[in-house]
């Protein structure tokens, strides 16, 4: 529930080996400084779910990608997933483009060590539809093949703790892995996910039984992932999409003492 209170963005590149997660967590042993109490604050942590993968890695007996592989993917049923850069090319993999004007990004991927954050995992946004009715099925793959126990999904729609409140397009709780909303009325969940020049957003709207994965290999994203979330949410689910907080027109004065 990123409540751990340690330094969240330890991004140190341990290399390509089967043990670059394990040499994070090592690293992280005396490089994560405790910002504060766990459980005291939010603030969202890469290096916590990276030491959550080491210990899937541990508790599984193989490495993270491993047990991806085995207790995810396959039995999702899932094509278009890859684990590595050398995975990817074997399918219609979009390259990112950052920068104005728009040029290649330098780096493909972050590194393998912080896999378990989303570094180096790519899917098709079709994948990403298939998982997100896997959660809709209480956990089942469409050919009925059992992914995830009875009950997972519900556990992580639980709010785990409430953010501040930003307006009615933002974040509203945080889950169990999952980005919690009350858009027009009606929960959504999801999660962002962004690596250079790469941008997806994905949402469930349970109540609909609607699932969307919108990706951006570049270019203004937030604006063209938000107009295209705003017509599937209307056609589809007859959500109106908040809009986002601007600045205002004039300067607010700004009073510390208040």
């Amino acid at each position: 529930s990123h409540t751990g209170g340690f330094d969240g963005d330890l991004f140190e590149d341990t290399g390509r080996g089967d043990d670059a997660v394990a040499k994070l967590v090592a690293f992280m042993r005396s490089n994560a400084r405790q910002v504060s109490g766990p459980g005291e604050l939010f603030s969202y942590c890469n290096a916590g779910y990276c030491a959550l993968g080491a210990l899937v890695a541990k508790l599984r007996g193989r490495t993270w990608e491993a047990a991806m592989r085995e207790l995810l993917i396959e039995p999702l049923g899932a094509r278009h997933m890859a684990l590595y850069a050398e995975e990817a090319i074997m399918f219609r993999a979009a390259v990112g483009h950052v920068g104005e004007p728009l040029r290649v990004s330098p780096r493909r991927l972050l590194p393998q060590s912080d896999a378990p954050a989303g570094s180096t995992l790519s899917a098709a946004p079709r994948d990403l539809v298939r998982f997100g009715r896997m959660l809709l099925a209480d956990g089942v793959a469409a050919d009925g093949t059992r992914v995830l126990p009875a009950g997972t999904f519900a556990e992580m729609c639980r709010p785990q703790v409430t953010l501040p409140r930003l307006g009615e397009r933002y974040t509203a709780a945080w889950g169990l892995g999952l980005m919690l909303f009350a858009w027009d009325g009606k929960p959504v969940v999801g999660h962002d996910g962004s690596t250079p020049g790469q941008t997806t957003t994905w949402r469930i709207v349970p109540d609909r039984g609607l699932v969307l994965a919108i990706h951006a290999n570049g270019g203004h994203a937030s604006a063209f992932i938000d107009e295209v979330l705003a017509e599937i949410l209307s056609s589809a689910a007859g959500i109106r999409l908040p809009s986002r907080v601007l600045p205002p027109d004039s300067p607010v004065p700004f009073r510390p003492e208040t």
